[in-house]
């Protein structure tokens, strides 16, 4: 197939790769991807991550396509792989960990980051809300010391919002409050319906990639950016007219058709920042609506006992209605959130680690 270029980078149509067997599949990516720069041969959690990365996109694509699973964007998971391996292939990710699964941190975010600030948008924002990925605590820190409120969602949505009003807070406590660890210090947790009267000016979330003709977006495969859109909307806290930006490298721009079809509930970008320039998505040519709540009848089963958020306000609602709400087609969630349906450890893990610390031998009998 040939190869789509975004930006210089060389992303390869990887739905065409999808006849080769993994072993291959491993083998010539970095070929395929353009790389000058592979991961060494050792590495065997790059390996290993890519792996289940590439297994999962393969395992979607089959579930939807029989009907398993109804319609879930499991295109969109070729397109990640495209962006993280052309981003690992040329040393583009600030990551120590393996780059899969993640929102990208790059070269060049401190750059990408300042553009935002330097917008009307932020300028005028008065309350900003943030995602709490790791390479956003510089954006975070520059909202506070302008003296914006700024809302944080949890990480995976696991717990709502946090909320943090720099009013009263001295530099050094400000620049701890960008921080996760400091939020819980000097913010206080909101809830699903938020408090009443708040209004987000301005929303930025993490992408993978982005369309910068469409404003078309693919996150990183969580949903926690489209979850905590939905919440803002059903609180009333943003609107369509509230713009939504994202931060990301050149390379992660690409073309809304390789996306597949979007989904109703998929968030969609006005501002794209680059640590270059800035790219704007005219309302006239963006054809995808942002969502308006969330909908219930999308919300697989699966992901529902994942998000524990999701499951109080629709018994919530529920009660207070006395009628069951619709429920979404099954899903084949990703390996990052499968781990927080995962059974809880036996009783003696951690023992090793409690007896080392009080000196008592945790050496089987008989070996040395």
């Amino acid at each position: 197939a040939a190869p789509v270029r975004a930006g210089g980078v060389v992303v390869s149509a990887v739905r065409a790769m999808s006849r080769f067997p993994l072993t291959l599949l491993v083998a010539i990516a970095p070929v395929a991807f353009g790389a000058r720069v592979t991961p060494p041969v050792g590495d065997a959690d790059h390996w290993a991550v890519r792996a289940a990365t590439y297994a999962h996109w393969q395992e979607a694509e089959l579930a939807e396509a029989h009907g398993m699973t109804g319609p879930r964007g499991a295109r969109k998971w070729g397109v990640r792989l495209a962006v993280w391996d052309a981003m690992g292939a040329h040393n583009l990710s600030n990551h120590t960990k393996p780059l899969y699964f993640r929102t990208p941190a790059f070269a060049g975010l401190d750059e990408a980051s300042a553009r935002l600030v330097s917008t009307p948008e932020f300028r005028y924002a008065k309350v900003v809300q943030v995602s709490g990925d790791t390479q956003f605590v510089v954006l975070r820190d520059a909202a506070l010391h302008a003296g914006k409120v700024l809302l944080v969602p949890s990480p995976r949505m696991q717990r709502g919002f946090t909320l943090v009003d720099p009013a009263g807070l001295d530099p050094d406590s400000l620049a701890r409050a960008a921080t996760l660890n400091g939020m819980r210090r000097h913010g206080r947790q909101l809830g699903v319906d938020l408090e009443a009267g708040l209004t987000v000016d301005l929303v930025v979330v993490g992408a993978v990639a982005v369309d910068a003709n469409t404003g078309a977006r693919i996150g990183s495969g969580g949903g926690a950016s489209d979850l905590a859109y939905a919440l803002l909307r059903r609180a009333g806290a943003a609107d369509d007219a509230t713009p939504v930006a994202a931060i990301v490298h050149r390379a992660q721009l690409a073309s809304e058709f390789h996306f597949g079809a979007m989904l109703p509930y998929d968030v969609a970008v006005d501002i794209i920042c680059l640590p270059d320039s800035i790219l704007r998505v005219s309302s006239a040519s963006r054809k995808l609506p942002q969502p308006k709540g969330i909908y219930w009848h999308l919300v697989s089963p699966q992901r529902l006992n994942a998000t524990p958020v999701l499951q109080d306000l629709r018994e919530r609602l529920e009660a207070e209605s006395g009628e069951p709400l619709p429920i979404g087609p099954p899903e084949l969630l990703p390996p990052s959130l499968r781990s927080i349906l995962a059974p809880p450890p036996p009783p003696d893990v951690g023992r090793r680690d409690i007896s080392r610390r009080r000196g008592v031998s945790t050496r089987r009998p008989g070996r040395r």
